[in-house]
């Protein structure tokens, strides 16, 4: 299991899981870490296009930022990694992340989005944070869509950030424009 129990359901945690093995990436925890661990994972699921993710952990001074892209489809196939990319962040770039993070009101999310939007052929974000000894997941289908009305504007931007930080070409999955 990839992610905690409960955090999506038996369905997503399969396809979840199935991609992050995939990729690689391994299952993050707050169990036998130190208190000042931190953590951040963007799963990124488009239904016919290549799944990716971006991973930051920090813990003391070693700040890792891992971006990891396959040739699969997120709502099918799993594929092979194809773009494998790591890096460190200073602290002030961690910092500035987190606080992007925190300005997206993502902390006080509920579990499932209320509003009964159904979005089909979509993309998948899949966000897990770890802070203060906290784990939580939030799963968001195409942020792209009704952003405002959503309240997802900073998420998008925050979602965007980071894949573009890692040099991502596809980061315009969340234009508005498309």
């Amino acid at each position: 299991m990839y992610l905690p129990e409960d955090s999506v359901n038996e369905v997503e945690q399969q396809w979840f899981g199935r991609h992050l093995a995939a990729m690689r990436e391994p299952v993050l925890s707050v169990a036998g870490k130190p208190k000042d661990y931190v953590a951040v994972r963007i799963l990124r699921l488009p239904t016919f296009t290549h799944p990716s993710a971006v991973r930051v952990e920090a813990e003391g001074d070693r700040i890792v930022r891992r971006a990891v892209e396959t040739d699969g489809q997120g709502g099918f196939d799993v594929g092979e990694v194809i773009v494998d990319r790591a890096g460190t962040l200073t602290r002030t770039q961690a910092d500035v992340m987190l606080a992007e993070l925190d300005a997206t009101g993502f902390w006080s999310w509920p579990a499932e989005e209320e509003g009964g939007l159904i979005i089909m052929d979509g993309t998948e974000f899949v966000v897990e944070a770890i802070r203060n000894g906290e784990h939580r997941v939030r799963v968001r289908t195409s942020p792209d869509v009704g952003t405002e009305e959503r309240g997802l504007v900073k998420f998008a931007d925050f979602c965007e950030s980071q894949f573009a930080a890692t040099g991502f070409d596809d980061a315009s999955e969340l234009d508005e424009d498309d």
